[in-house]
């Protein structure tokens, strides 16, 4: 929602296990589409998807399509990591927007260990416990940048959703590079306060207000 109206759908699904060089693999996958009152304004119709190993969760691969109102664009990646070792990581992208033309980038860079993608980051997050006061750090491999994440548990919270009302704790991510304060933007992410912790809601600063995802039936 964009001040108080619905503006789209986001869905993100864990879908049937695949399997990746022999091994047993989740896949993630999301969507994202404006609903119509908004697409006169600005047409979003995107998905992503991750597959991640079953045993290390550790990613394989991710791959990103968007078809917005001002840019087209189809990136993949895939990820050469062994756990508790440093890796490669590929990454391709091809976008299109109308007052840039076409750009095209090839990245090949070395990754951190155990390292997620921008992707993964979430359902990774959720295979931790956690409680007030805790903070998670992990690292993440994204467009030719190796950044640590710290994802800190501000509070618990009982939330009032389309399903009922939910006992949640409440995230609040941050960034570093190269040991300086990486931008993420101001975010916070609702998850259920138990073992399944689904995101139910969350909130994301932009120059003008916010937007605010929440839980639907």
């Amino acid at each position: 929602s964009y001040f108080g109206l619905d503006a789209g759908e986001l869905v993100m699904q864990t879908r049937s296990f695949v399997e990746v060089n022999g091994r047993k693999a989740y896949r993630f996958h999301a969507t994202a589409r404006t609903v119509s009152v908004f697409e006169s304004f600005y047409k979003v119709d995107d998905f992503a998807e991750t597959l991640v190993d079953f045993e290390t969760l550790l990613p394989f691969s991710y791959a990103l399509d968007v078809k917005e109102s001002k840019v087209l664009r189809d990136a993949r990646a895939v990820h050469n990591l062994e756990s508790g070792q440093p890796g490669k990581m590929k990454f391709w992208d091809k976008k299109i927007t109308k007052d840039g033309g076409v750009e095209e980038r090839k990245l090949d860079w070395e990754m951190l260990p155990y390292s997620q993608n921008i992707f993964s980051a979430l359902w990774y997050l959720r295979s931790f416990t956690l409680t007030p006061g805790k903070k998670i750090k992990f690292n993440l491999a994204h467009e030719g940048e190796n950044i640590i994440v710290t994802c800190e548990v501000l509070r618990r919270e009982k939330l009032s959703t389309d399903l009922g009302d939910m006992n949640t704790v409440v995230i609040r991510p941050s960034a570093e590079k190269n040991g300086q304060p990486h931008n993420v933007g101001q975010n916070l992410f609702w998850l259920t306060d138990d073992d399944n912790k689904l995101m139910v809601r969350m909130e994301s600063k932009i120059k003008i207000g916010s937007i605010v995802g929440s839980l639907s039936r």
